[in-house]
């Protein structure tokens, strides 16, 4: 007895529709920002129970305000290594630059006085509106 082979129904198959570039970037927007909330919440977590544990006074103001400037550093980091942007990478690249010493060692250098100077020539370049009617 000799077996019968069957063809396969290409005719009958359904290809699937190709996305919209944008609606697959607005996707991957999407995912890459619950990616970056969560990590940075789980790591704040962690960070908060670490110092909690070591009599750190968490509820103090100026706590909470270097705790967000932390936070959003780790939110930069991690949108940088996705290649999307993040404002507080700008405050990140005007203030640091890696130094490389003789021996290929790579160092770290912070210098707040350029966030000074940035600040200054940010003013400088303000442009004043006075409206010529009254609001009254």
């Amino acid at each position: 007895m000799t077996a019968k082979i069957i063809p396969f129904p290409y005719q009958r198959t359904v290809k699937q529709p190709t996305p919209d570039p944008k609606v697959k970037e607005a996707l991957d927007d999407l995912r890459i920002r619950e990616f970056v909330e969560k990590v940075t919440q789980d790591m704040s977590l962690d960070i908060l129970s670490v110092l909690q544990d070591n009599v750190v006074d968490i509820k103090n103001e100026y706590f909470l305000r270097d705790l967000a400037m932390v936070i959003e550093s780790i939110k930069a980091l991690l949108y940088r290594d996705f290649g999307k942007k993040h404002k507080h990478q700008e405050i990140t690249d005007i203030i640091t630059s890696i130094i490389q010493t003789k021996t290929g060692q790579k160092l770290t250098n912070i210098n707040y006085d350029k966030l000074k100077r940035k600040q200054k020539e940010t003013k400088e370049d303000t442009i004043q509106f006075e409206p010529d009617f009254s609001l009254d």
